[in-house]
């Protein structure tokens, strides 16, 4: 239900809000090599994928959610503890300012299931980054 509000919440402040294509690109050239992998792991369909970021679209979607921990995961973005290391996102993520990793981090870090966990982080950090 959490999810359920915090989604709605988001859509509505960015209904008309959209990610920077430079950021887009950035992010797409970082991402290029386990992008492939994380499709075929979690079986999340291409066109939902690409409506998320180009329309900031944020419906339910559990294999959509399980994809960016699975991209989180594969672009090694966290401790061995499991919780996000804001040094090495900072680093890959040249976009992504430390105070806005460390907030996203700490806003998710009570979430239970990882899947969740990632898909919050990326709506904290989506939620930064758009114009």
């Amino acid at each position: 239900m959490k999810l359920i509000l915090l989604i709605s919440i988001f859509v509505v402040a960015i209904a008309s809000k959209k990610i920077p294509d430079n950021i887009r690109d950035d992010f797409e050239k970082i991402i290029e090599k386990v992008k492939p992998k994380c499709i075929e792991e979690t079986k999340v369909e291409l066109p939902r994928l690409e409506k998320m970021l180009k329309e900031l679209d944020f419906s339910d979607d559990q294999p959509l959610k399980c994809y960016w921990r699975c991209l989180h995961t594969k672009a090694n973005i966290y401790k061995t503890d499991g919780s996000y290391d804001t040094e090495v996102i900072v680093k890959k993520f040249k976009f992504i300012t430390k105070d806005l990793a460390e907030k996203c981090a700490e806003m998710t870090k009570a979430e239970m299931n990882k899947c969740d966990e990632s898909f919050k982080y990326t709506l904290c950090i989506i939620g930064d980054l758009v114009v």
